[in-house]
């Protein structure tokens, strides 16, 4: 499962994040960041399991995050 994470400026120039919704593959992901990319958003693909998206980590990330908070 990947998904495409967009940023962009908004009202009173503060970065906004939109995660996107869960898609079943890679290239749709890569698909819907090209189109995004090309309209001028910064994008990046996420990895399900944290694995493969630019900026690494992820998921993986956050839950070692809140287990270490248990």
């Amino acid at each position: 499962m990947h998904r495409v994470i967009c940023s962009y400026e908004g009202p009173n120039w503060q970065r906004i994040v939109d995660h996107g919704p869960w898609l079943p593959t890679r290239p749709e992901a890569e698909d819907w960041a090209q189109a995004l990319r090309q309209i001028g958003y910064s994008v990046r693909v996420e990895s399900k399991d944290g694995e493969g998206g630019e900026g690494g980590g992820g998921n993986a990330e956050l839950m070692a995050a809140l287990g270490s908070m248990a």
